[in-house]
């Protein structure tokens, strides 16, 4: 009997607490997030242009007057143009630079024309070149002293006697003096001549007898004159 009481009171504490397992009940009632795409968006920079702001490195030197090289902003510097080339109405002259360099002083430029003035074509053709009036009276002759040949200066224009000998004497020569004598200068047997207008209607034809290459640079560099070949 006992023993069935206690049986009895296993069963009934077995029913009391019955099944233990439950359901899970889901109370949350926030929905599931939908996951949203957070790809970081391309805010790349475009490049910028480069602009270039280099200063030039080769720097444009100031032209300087007086050094004899005709530069950027000089008409000329230092040297003398015949002045035909500059303008075509004159007769014959030389211009030199003016000391600003702004152009040429055409004060010795004359005007006219001379019908004892040489050609001044440096076209060396098969007939011999000579001056269209062979001038007469005194002459100077004498030995070059730099090209050791004998030369002689036939005097063209309103020369007097006194100018034609201050002129020979001051000659450079080599050996024996310069001295007048009677004109013209012979043409036969020279290699050209040289022609320098004095200024004032005068002019020289200076006769070089011994050919040279350096009869043309004599002539237009040193003399500043008008070169001739035969």
């Amino acid at each position: 009997m006992k023993m069935f009481l206690v049986i009895l009171a296993a069963m009934m504490i077995l029913v009391a607490c019955g099944d233990d397992t439950k359901t899970p009940v889901d109370n949350n009632a926030t929905s599931d997030d939908t996951v949203t795409d957070d790809a970081v968006t391309d805010n790349t920079i475009p490049d910028d242009t480069v602009i270039d702001n280099a200063q030039p490195t080769d720097d444009i030197a100031a032209a300087v007057c007086g050094n004899n090289m005709t530069e950027t902003g000089e008409a000329c510097d230092g040297d003398v143009k015949e002045c035909t080339q500059i303008d075509g109405n004159y007769a014959g002259g030389w211009a030199e630079c003016k000391s600003d360099c702004s152009g040429y002083d055409l004060a010795a430029c004359t005007t006219g024309t001379y019908d004892d003035e040489p050609l001044t074509d440096d076209t060396i053709t098969d007939e011999t070149v000579t001056p269209d009036e062979e001038p007469a009276g005194t002459v100077c002759k004498y030995t070059g002293k730099y090209s050791g040949g004998e030369e002689c200066i036939d005097y063209i224009g309103p020369w007097t006697e006194e100018e034609k000998n201050t002129d020979c004497t001051a000659v450079s020569t080599s050996g024996v003096p310069a001295a007048l004598s009677a004109g013209p200068c012979p043409t036969e047997g020279a290699a050209g001549y040289c022609t320098v207008d004095e200024g004032n209607g005068k002019s020289t034809n200076t006769y070089m007898y011994k050919a040279s290459a350096q009869n043309k640079m004599a002539c237009e560099t040193f003399a500043q004159g008008t070169w001739t070949q035969f």
